[in-house]
C-alpha cells in the first residue's frame, strides 16, 4: 500500500510539472519560429498541448486513485470525489 501511494505521488508531481511546463507555451508566441512554416508552428504547439494533456490526465488520475486509500467508507469516498 505504501509503495502504491509513493508511485501515485510521483505520477502526481510528474503531471504537475508537465502542466506547469506546457500551459504557458500554449498561449504564448512561438519562440524562434515567427517566420517558420505553419506546419512547423502546428507541430510546436501540438507538442506542448500533448505535454499539457498528459500532465492534466496524470494529476486527475492520481487524485482519483488516492481517494480509496484515504477512507474505507464508501459514503466518504463519494463525498471526497464530489468535492474534488
Amino acid at each position: 500500500m505504501l509503495l502504491f501511494q509513493n508511485i501515485v505521488i510521483i505520477i502526481y508531481f510528474a503531471g504537475t510539472i508537465c502542466v506547469l511546463l506546457g500551459f504557458p507555451f500554449i498561449f504564448s508566441q512561438c519562440l524562434g519560429c515567427e517566420n517558420a512554416h505553419q506546419y512547423a508552428q502546428l507541430v510546436y504547439y501540438a507538442a506542448f498541448v500533448v505535454i499539457f494533456q498528459f500532465g492534466w490526465a496524470a494529476v486527475q488520475i492520481s487524485h482519483l486513485a488516492l481517494v480509496p486509500e484515504l477512507t474505507p467508507a464508501e459514503h466518504e469516498r463519494t463525498e471526497l470525489i464530489a468535492v474534488r
